[in-house]
């Protein structure tokens, strides 16, 4: 009975569907135009259901539950939809799911109601496009029959005068722009001799009478009845282009950009071209970049005419830049004739301000070479640089040199005879100074006056002897008073005293405490010119009973930034003899203090001993 119910709702369904199409298509034609605020997003679908019988008394209700389903591109004879869920299978693109109420047998649907269109709805896709899924097949399941979905699927076809609904006056289209196109589009007259026109409404008028937008709304391009058009680039790099056709056999054809010219009459002025930036804000910049892809010459002003060609610039610190790319040169006055370069204000009124000449990369790696006067081709010349208060040469960069390029020459600097004073790199930051080739061999001298010379800083590594690797052998610290000579793991330091003393001096010398285990009323003292690093002490035996273990803790006057490595003891008076043997130990060692406790033969009362220190640091 259900397989019998399926297939009179197959028959009755594809009846009705046929009457509802014609009667929609009738209504469209033969009624009045209606605005929309947008197209209707449902299908409207009646069908009748009977039994075996061919009664409407189906049993049950009088609400149902139907499952539809659309299906694109299938053989509607022959296709099976009930083999696969619709999520599982790729031909399904729609899946709705509604309850009903049939009436004497009759039951209505708005499919896409339940589930939009454009959504999933159960299956593998995002939704049904209408326009490029032009083959949908409808099925559907009735009241959880278990003969599943039926067959055949009814095929969805175009009531008759909705044929032409892809056309506009009969133009197809693909014959108008579109807002959202597949591919791109060209807008070409049909008739050369007309072309394309935009007018505007009257002439002046300052509205725009053609826009040419992004997806936002912003202006691209902009032209307004006063002859003026603007060009956006909308916040990125963009390039305008006035080409002319290119060609193998002449030269491209020149573009020029002129003004009007100047109208009749007298003393009058030709037309000012602008090239300009919009304004910027904070810390921005508005940049003009003239020949700086393809341009190898590049011309501005004219040399012959009796005027004045002026490059404005505005109180940056870079107001205005000359820069060539590898190798190039800049040359400024190179012509034959007599002339003066001036560089800064020599303007009398301009007291008490400060102007400042760059010369070379300042922000990149790189050699600036500097010739001031007669090069090495002139016979003779002399090349003076100097200021009415204080010239100062400054790096700002690896540092500054100073040299002659002759043999046998001699840079002097300031070497006047008054009292004076020369200061060579007094900056803040780390500075080097190079006196003498780093590749000669030959020796550098340098040489003070009777009074000496004294090389003064506040860092903690004054003076540093390096070799070309560099690698440190010679460091002096005036802050922490430190003197390092340093080898390598692989080449040991020598330090050698030829014919000379190693002297050791303190202002305060090291104390020595009370010792202990030694008798009654022991003392203990170090011997004057004794240092932490090296000196003497005694321990003076006290009365009463005498002990073998007598020991004395010797306080350093400053404490070594780490504890030493070792203590070296050497005996001195009362120690030893030839029937007496007695030795002594550092026990403890720390970096304020040393314990030495002797052992062996036993102490004699109000007898001095003396031993001989050494700290190893």
């Amino acid at each position: 009975m259900a397989r019998q119910i399926q297939r009179i709702l197959k028959i009755e369904s594809l009846k009705l569907l046929l009457a509802v199409g014609f009667f929609l298509a009738a209504s469209l034609l033969f009624s009045h135009p209606t605005a929309h605020a947008a197209n209707p997003t449902t299908i409207n679908f009646q069908g009748k259901v009977v039994n075996t019988s061919d009664s409407t008394n189906v049993g049950g209700g009088p609400t149902f539950t139907f499952v539809f389903r659309l299906y694109q591109n299938v053989n509607i004879a022959t296709y099976n939809p009930n083999t696969l869920s619709c999520a599982a299978d790729a031909n399904c693109y729609w899946e709705e799911t509604d309850t009903l109420t049939v009436t004497n047998g009759v039951f209505q649907v708005e499919l896409g109601a339940g589930c939009a269109f454009t959504s999933a709805c159960n299956s593998g896709h995002s939704g049904i496009d209408f326009n490029s899924q032009n083959a949908l097949s409808l099925t559907m399941k009735f009241s959880s029959d278990a003969n599943g979905f039926m067959t055949p699927l009814m095929h969805l076809q175009s009531v008759p005068y909705a044929l032409n609904a892809d056309k506009l006056g009969g133009v197809a289209a693909s014959g108008f722009a579109q807002l959202t196109p597949g591919a791109a589009q060209t807008l070409q007259p049909s008739v050369d001799a007309t072309g394309l026109t935009v007018k505007g409404s009257g002439a002046g008028t300052t509205q725009n009478i053609f826009d040419v937008q992004t997806s936002g709304s912003a202006n691209l391009i902009q032209a307004t009845g006063v002859g003026a058009l603007t060009l956006s680039s909308q916040g990125t790099t963009q390039t305008l282009s006035l080409s002319t056709a290119a060609s193998t056999s002449v030269a491209t054809g020149a573009i020029t950009i002129q003004s009007g010219n100047a109208s009749s009459g007298s003393n009058l002025n030709a037309g000012a071209i602008t090239i300009d930036t919009g304004t910027s804000t904070g810390t921005g910049t508005a940049a003009i970049n003239i020949g700086t892809t393809n341009a190898k010459a590049l011309t501005i002003g004219n040399i012959s005419a009796s005027t004045t060609t002026s490059i404005n610039g505005g109180t940056g610190a870079t107001a205005i830049q000359l820069q060539v790319g590898a190798s190039g040169t800049i040359s400024v006055g190179t012509n034959a004739a007599a002339n003066t370069i001036q560089i800064g204000d020599n303007a009398t009124t301009n007291t008490g301000n400060t102007q400042t000449i760059n010369i070379g990369n300042l922000n990149v790696a790189g050699t600036t070479n500097v010739t001031v006067g007669s090069t090495a081709n002139a016979t003779a010349g002399t090349t003076t640089v100097q200021g009415q208060g204080t010239v100062t040469l400054q790096s700002l960069g690896a540092g500054l040199t100073i040299d002659t390029t002759a043999a046998g020459q001699t840079t002097a600097i300031d070497n006047s005879a008054v009292t004076h004073t020369v200061q060579i790199a007094t900056g803040a930051a780390v500075q080097t100074i190079t006196i003498g080739s780093t590749n000669s061999t030959s020796p550098l001298t340098l040489q003070a006056g009777s009074s000496g010379a004294t090389l003064k800083t506040t860092s903690t590594t004054a003076l540093i002897i390096q070799s070309t690797t560099p690698t440190t052998l010679f460091t002096a610290d005036t802050s922490g008073m430190i003197i390092t000579i340093a080898g390598t793991t692989t080449t040991f330091a020598d330090l050698t005293l030829d014919n000379a003393h190693f002297t050791s001096t303190q202002t305060n010398a090291p104390s020595a405490g009370t010792p202990t285990a030694c008798a009654n009323s022991p003392v203990g003292a170090v011997i004057a010119r004794s240092t932490d690093s090296a000196g003497s002490f005694t321990i003076k035996a006290g009365t009463g009973t005498q002990t073998s273990t007598c020991q004395i803790v010797i306080t350093f006057n400053k404490a070594y930034g780490t504890t030493p490595t070792s203590v070296i003891l050497s005996p001195g008076t009362n120690v030893n003899s030839t029937t007496t043997v007695r030795t002594a130990a550092v026990t403890a060692l720390s970096t304020t203090s040393f314990t030495v406790v002797m052992s062996g033969v036993a102490t004699t009362a109000g007898t001095v001993y003396t031993w001989y220190y050494w700290v190893v640091e």
